[in-house]
């Protein structure tokens, strides 16, 4: 199985990606909350939404590793 989440978020206009834009646009700090928020939301709904959980975990996954990158380890 292909990661769907990096499928998905692969998401394009021209030569930006979104989620960089947001970054751009909203801030770090604020792209940070979205992540986490996204990711709660893929987790919340997985067990109802498909037969498999694997594709909503796999995006929950892809927007905790995001995080992750944009906290770059402040918090350990």
């Amino acid at each position: 199985l292909k990661d769907c989440a990096q499928k998905y978020l692969a998401n394009e206009t021209g030569k930006f990606e979104c989620i960089d834009v947001m970054e751009e646009v909203f801030g770090k700090e604020a792209l940070k909350k979205f992540c986490i928020c996204n990711a709660f939301k893929y987790l919340y709904r997985c067990m109802n939404k498909h037969i498999s959980p694997v594709e909503d975990v796999s995006k929950a996954r892809w927007y905790i590793n995001k995080f992750l990158e944009l906290d770059g380890g402040e918090n350990e």
